[in-house]
């Protein structure tokens, strides 16, 4: 579709008006958590008019990009504002936000007519990944059967109200609603499939396949929790690739990510099954070891260190520090129990690297 067929876009939006759409603004936040964008937002559009129904991170409107991204058939690219001839000089690139890359995914209804525009900004440039370009495109498909939904419902009632007082009639309207009714379960059911998919996928590390940071802040505020409730032991293992900037730097960053990603098979290999593993950040790696005191985590963390260095590493040999921390009744917050992990990472690299310390042994030393 050319972009001439769209420049005066008229959309009917009854269901601006009614509630239940809740849904609406959860796709539009999980867009911006899949992307790791700071703003995000729903523009629906009527006779060239941007109407906002939902954003994430936005203190005001906008109309360019949105209109832009609505003449294409598949989402809109921009990697750095910057240098795109279109937005170079828009206010928002040059000032406030600072806008620097953007993805919108256009919400084209099945017959091709225009609900508007999935948009999401970041303020750094980026080149988004296929992942990310599938990810919006589907939430916008998602988006758009959502929307559909209420057009359709509004549009039943209207037809209820207004063929209320001829009995015939509205049987004939209250069969076709039952029939509706069993394609919006299927609708309805397909929509919460995706929104699950999109959920795991927020959650994961692209690289490794790993949870991702997110996550493991997530599970580690339950396991603590649940740790303390019951007196339960907990440990943490925080892991640190040595030497990893150097390992970059005499065989490049490809090489560099292959070694990531084998390291974090060999610790999924290695955990137990009731252990959660995740990329903490950069050349980072953290576990989650309930159940763990602090014996059983120092054997654990060793038996993490000696699979990595045992492992077949193609250039070098590759070794990790380990620094080890139990949950101990002075500890108020996950973030204690991160803090002394931590520190005992520092003292394993402080003394030679390839070492696992345990923060308790700081204390008696």
């Amino acid at each position: 579709m050319n972009d001439a067929s769209r420049t005066q876009p008229i959309i009917e939006c009854p269901f601006l008006q009614t509630e239940g759409t809740d849904g609406v603004d959860h796709l539009v936040r999980l867009a911006a958590d899949v992307c790791k964008a700071p703003m995000a937002g729903l523009a629906l559009v009527e006779s060239g008019r941007v109407l906002w129904r939902s954003g994430v991170g936005m203190g005001g409107g906008e109309s360019a990009f949105c209109l832009r991204a609505l003449s294409q058939d598949a989402p809109l690219t921009i990697g750095n504002a910057c240098e795109d001839a279109h937005f170079h000089d828009h206010p928002w690139v040059v000032g406030e936000p600072h806008v620097r890359a953007f993805i919108g995914a256009p919400l084209l209804a099945l017959d091709g007519k225009p609900h508007g525009v999935l948009c999401i900004w970041d303020t750094h440039p980026r080149s988004f990944s296929e992942s990310d370009i599938r990810a919006v495109a589907g939430l916008g498909r998602a988006l758009t059967a959502h929307l559909d939904l209420l057009s359709h419902t509004a549009a039943l009632e209207s037809r209820l109200i207004r063929y209320g007082e001829d009995e015939a009639l509205l049987q004939d309207q209250i069969n076709w609603i039952n029939n509706y009714g069993r394609d919006l379960e299927v609708r309805a059911a397909r929509l919460e499939a995706i929104n699950a998919r999109l959920e795991a996928l927020a959650k994961l590390d692209g690289m490794t396949g790993l949870k991702n940071h997110r996550a493991f802040q997530e599970r580690l505020e339950t396991e603590f929790q649940r740790a303390a409730r019951y007196s339960m032991p907990l440990s943490l293992l925080l892991l640190d690739v040595d030497h990893f900037k150097s390992f970059n730097d005499s065989y490049g960053h490809l090489a560099g990510d292959e070694v990531l990603k084998a390291l974090a098979q060999v610790l999924q290999e290695s955990a137990r099954g009731l252990d959660f593993v995740a990329r903490y950040g950069g050349e980072e790696f953290v576990m989650i070891l309930p159940h763990a005191d602090h014996l059983g985590a120092i054997g654990i963390g060793e038996r993490m260190r000696t699979g990595i260095e045992a492992a077949a590493w193609p250039n070098r040999p590759i070794t990790a520090s380990i620094g080890v921390a139990t949950l101990t009744r002075g500890m108020e917050r996950p973030s204690d129990l991160i803090a002394q992990a931590d520190r005992a990472l520092y003292a394993s690299k402080a003394n030679g690297r390839n070492l696992v310390t345990h923060a308790k042994n700081l204390v008696e030393e």
